[in-house]
């Protein structure tokens, strides 16, 4: 699990949650509620404003995690791979 803490004018102070993933074993046993959880409560303790995350467009499982633990869908992520400076 990585994160990281930012301010930035849009979304004040946030959480940005770079890598969550939860093992195929663990999936729907609660863990993944746990850590947004317990992101939500450390936002809350460092006075944070916002809680944000990208997830892959084909990953319909996730999205239906993240939609029920509040998540909306607020833009589109944009990005280049593989600059090819010729």
């Amino acid at each position: 699990m990585l994160f990281n803490v930012g301010e930035n004018l849009a979304w004040y102070k946030y959480i940005y949650i770079d890598d969550l993933v939860t093992s195929d074993a663990h999936r729907s046993t609660g863990a993944g509620t746990f850590l947004i959880n317990w992101f939500k409560e450390y936002a809350q303790e460092i006075g944070c404003q916002h809680l944000h995350l990208d997830s892959g467009v084909q990953r319909f499982p996730a999205h239906r995690f993240y939609r029920r633990e509040r998540f909306t869908i607020a833009s589109h992520h944009f990005s280049i791979m593989d600059i090819g400076l010729e």
